[in-house]
């Protein structure tokens, strides 16, 4: 193979990712500016808290992205303002990677470049790399165990070994489902070392020591957090959660299909390939991630777990080139190639309808015109507040108050799960609530139980209207005994907002 065609191809495919993710620009979500939280209060000495003084918790996605985080406030860097081009970085590092699994298997250039360049410029891997959150990462690490995992199939050596055992226990800390991939990583090491020979003992130590981190970070996690399942896995997961309830996000399908096409792309991936060990690791991880996360809510469509599964899914592309060229494996029906590609077709299509460009702009235009000013002039006004909401992220971020989420099955700011109970008892300065229109103010039907409480203690100060999903909007209540500062009309961030100050109980809905 020409080493100028895997240039200009490897190039190509980096340019497309570079130009579309800058074109794309950052997306803020929700989970980043929480795991940002988290990572400024490590970076100050507190500890792994939502909120300075609380007991721990973990309603991060990832603590090895906490980490990386905490480093960086530790430097002094405007985090949210960073954080998307180190993702960023990050995505083009897994471009790299697929792109040498790729030629391993390719007999021509357009057998590895066609499927390279589609994946650098799919929607998922470009919004992930523009997101500031760990789902390059997790996606690099993946990748990372696959091409150790295929290298030593081809030869082994201890400098592969020690990278793989270096993979899979990032992955580890990186993600809670990372022990499906220790798992997978563990089993097939055996496997590509013969015993009684030179590399076994190596082999061997590796799966030895990613199995005791296994255990012992998860042994740390219960012991700290007191839960055996995260909490931010409990919030978002649960029976018929993900794709079989939310059936209309974003007036797309349903986004939980975009992991059912990756799990079928993977089971037909392993009746198309050689089936060596990297791709044992691959199709079998996407395959199991791809039906757990059927089960769990994604809040942003897309953007955490899909583009991480993807380029496992596709890594057998080259074989399916062969078998349409008219050189098909006789112990693969050449048809199996046509349905992997289709497949591939369809996963990338509804890839591109749920993270078109019109939503991300919604959620920019959101943090632009909402999110953050109204953090900001909270923060403002009231420095060190209590606010209680029931979407934490950019807005708590921005206050730097004390923060109670509002959330089922959360306990960020309260240990307390009578979420009711716990807002009495806090009595936080500033409540904000999600409701499903603007004028109407009608609660989503989980606020509902907090109607109580508002009505005797709060009176209505704003309704901000958020552009993000339909004719969503963020009611803003005050407590009753704090009055407002007299400029607060004229300095209230009015946006796409409109304020509504008046010292009285509010109106009947």
């Amino acid at each position: 193979m020409r080493a100028r065609a895997k240039l200009w191809g490897v190039l190509t495919a980096l340019v497309m990712l570079v130009v579309l993710a800058l074109w794309t620009r950052p997306v803020p979500t929700d989970s980043a500016f929480v795991t940002y939280d988290y990572a400024r209060n490590v970076a100050a000495g507190q500890g792994l808290v939502f909120n300075p003084g609380d007991t721990p918790t973990e309603d991060y996605t990832s603590l090895l992205w906490v980490w990386v985080c905490s480093a960086m406030f530790a430097a002094g860097w405007d985090v949210p303002a960073v954080a998307p081009y180190v993702s960023l970085i990050l995505g083009a590092l897994c471009v790299f990677l697929l792109f040498d699994l790729l030629r391993l298997r390719a007999e021509r250039e357009v057998q590895w470049m066609a499927p390279l360049l589609l994946f650098a410029s799919s929607a998922p891997l470009v919004m992930i790399s523009m997101t500031g959150t760990d789902a390059s990462l997790f996606s690099l690490l993946l990748l990372g165990c696959t091409w150790s995992l295929d290298r030593m199939a081809r030869r082994p050596s201890p400098v592969l070994v020690a990278l793989l055992a270096l993979a899979a226990v990032l992955s580890i800390i990186c993600r809670f489902e990372g022990v499906v991939v220790a798992a997978a990583a563990v089993m097939l090491l055996p496997r590509l070392v013969p015993a009684r020979t030179r590399g076994r003992r190596q082999v061997l130590a590796a799966a030895g020591v990613i199995t005791v981190v296994a255990v012992a970070y998860h042994g740390w996690r219960v012991a700290t957090f007191g839960t055996l399942v995260p909490d931010i896995v409990a919030l978002q997961a649960g029976v018929n959660a993900g794709v079989f309830e939310r059936l209309r996000p974003y007036d797309t399908v349903p986004f939980g299909l975009l992991y059912l096409v990756v799990a079928l792309l993977a089971a037909v991936g392993f009746r198309l390939g050689e089936r060596s060990t990297g791709e044992r690791f691959a199709l079998s991880v996407a395959l199991l991630l791809g039906v757990l996360y059927l089960f769990i809510e994604d809040p942003t469509p897309g953007l955490a777990n899909h583009a991480a599964l993807l380029p496992l899914a596709i890594v057998p592309w080259p074989y399916a080139f062969r078998a349409l060229a008219g050189q098909p494996n006789p112990e693969r029906p050449q048809r199996v190639a046509h349905v992997l590609l289709m497949s591939a077709v369809l996963l990338i299509g509804i890839g591109l309808a749920a993270d078109n460009r019109v939503t991300i702009q919604r959620f920019q235009e959101s943090h632009r015109e909402t999110l953050r000013p109204l953090g900001e002039w909270l923060a403002g006004w009231r420095p060190g507040l209590t606010l209680a909401l029931d979407r934490p992220g950019a807005l708590s971020y921005y206050a730097n108050g004390r923060t109670l989420d509002l959330r089922d099955r959360s306990r960020l700011g309260s240990p307390q799960r009578d979420r009711a109970l716990a807002l009495r008892e806090l009595a936080p300065d500033v409540v904000l609530l999600a409701a499903d229109g603007q004028t109407k103010n009608v609660y989503d039907p989980g606020a509902e139980q907090f109607q109580p409480v508002l009505v005797q203690s709060y009176y209505l100060v704003a309704a901000v209207r958020m552009t993000w999903s339909h004719d969503r909007s963020i009611i803003v209540r005050m407590r009753k005994d704090i009055r407002p500062p007299e400029d607060a009309r004229d300095t209230f961030p009015h946006g796409i907002g409109v304020p509504f100050f008046g010292y009285k109980p509010d109106a009947p809905e």
